[in-house]
């Protein structure tokens, strides 16, 4: 499950080993759709990259933008991720092992806190460090909660700045590469149905 939208673009983390038990209830397999929403000094990052999408297809002739939106899969569904989830990844989702080594992989200069806070939340706190990729540094915080075997979300905060190159920032978010950053996320994540689909085929 996609648990924050900027991660994978912005930030590098890492999580140090915690003492925390399986997080419950268990999330039903199946189709899951979640949706993000992202401020980054108060704009909506995905509102502008939206709008900053649109307004490169609108320059293009109309055969190319029709082919472009369809490769893109639209323009209107930015803050939405589709996703089939197995019975192997919904016991990865509660299991905070799992959890930290997969961030520890993806995202390596953070050091990390993690606790558990109940049976169905999960808490973490840090600071990120310059690396030798590109990243945020600063202070982050954040918690995992599962609301129901159908129901999870995500809330993230940062406070720092990004060490990004210029040419490596998102259409719509031209600026953010100086100065201070206050990055807010909150995720919805929820059971759609027991098929998946064509995702099952992926």
């Amino acid at each position: 499950m996609r648990v924050l939208i900027l991660a994978t673009s912005l930030l590098t983390l890492s999580l140090v080993q915690a003492h925390a038990q399986t997080l419950s209830p268990l999330p039903e397999p199946g189709l899951w759709r979640s949706e993000a929403t992202t401020l980054v000094n108060g704009q909506d990052v995905i509102a502008a990259m939206r709008e900053a999408q649109k307004q490169m297809l609108s320059s293009l002739p109309e055969e190319y933008r029709l082919a472009m939106e369809e490769m893109m899969g639209g323009t209107d569904d930015l803050a939405v991720e589709m996703q089939c989830i197995t019975a192997e990844d919904a016991s990865s989702l509660i299991d905070p092992a799992s959890l930290m080594a997969e961030m520890r992989e993806e995202m390596p200069n953070c050091n990390m806190q993690i606790s558990q806070d109940g049976a169905s939340r999960l808490r973490f706190t840090g600071h990120c460090e310059p690396g030798a990729d590109d990243g945020f540094v600063g202070d982050v915080q954040g918690e995992l909660l599962m609301v129901s075997n159908r129901e999870m979300r995500s809330s993230f905060t940062g406070k720092g700045r990004l060490n990004i190159d210029t040419d490596d920032i998102p259409p719509g978010m031209e600026g953010l590469e100086s100065g201070p950053l206050d990055i807010r996320q909150t995720e919805v994540s929820v059971w759609v149905g027991s098929d998946c689909g064509e995702l099952a085929e992926m």
